[in-house]
């Protein structure tokens, strides 16, 4: 699901950032930056905004919420979904400054005017996609301490970025199936002694 909702993130801002035929966004490990001459032609990040998840955490909000489904009349047992937020960084890994500026400029501008995704409009035939896959997009400011933090971490140098928080990416497993017991009697053992 993460590898979907990403690739369909890539594939909306090329559609509206790319001229004819060109991707100017491509689904990449940024950490590779200084490594991207020895990367395969199509994994290259060369010259192009690169997306690249760099944490998750889950909702604890959404956390609490039935342990059964009902399915075809009748309750089944169902672990609760796991629902994520992802932190996306967007890098401008552009050799003209001035045009990485400019294309920061475009995905802030794409992403005020879209910033939910409902994945089922824009879903291709191959991708199986379940009911309620959307994502939505907050603009997520770092501090200076941040942000050395994490270029640090991704072992290179900066490059001009955007990081982005999607909201609520929900991720559930296939029902048991296993018939949820209802409860028939409350036993209640009071004051009893051996």
């Amino acid at each position: 699901m993460i590898k979907t909702a990403l690739e369909l993130l890539v594939t909306q801002l090329n559609l509206h950032l790319g001229e004819a035929g060109s991707k100017p966004v491509t689904l990449g490990n940024i950490a590779q930056l200084e490594n991207q001459d020895s990367l395969p032609t199509e994994a290259s990040i060369k010259d192009k905004v690169v997306l690249s998840l760099v944490n998750l955490e889950e909702e604890k909000t959404m956390k609490n919420g039935p342990i059964h489904k009902l399915h075809n009349g009748r309750k089944e047992l169902a672990e609760r979904p796991v629902h994520l937020n992802m932190f996306l960084l967007f890098s401008a890994n552009l050799t003209h400054y001035d045009l990485a500026l400019e294309r920061l400029s475009q995905i802030l501008l794409f992403f005020q005017s879209h910033r939910g995704f409902d994945f089922h409009r824009h879903n291709q035939p191959e991708k199986q996609l379940p009911e309620g896959f959307n994502v939505q997009l907050d603009l997520h400011t770092l501090s200076f301490q941040e942000i050395n933090d994490l270029w640090g971490s991704l072992g290179g140098k900066q490059v001009p970025f955007v990081m982005y928080k999607a909201r609520l990416l929900r991720l559930e497993a296939e029902s048991s199936g296993e018939p949820a017991q209802p409860i028939t009697a409350i036993d209640l053992i009071h004051g009893q002694r051996n």
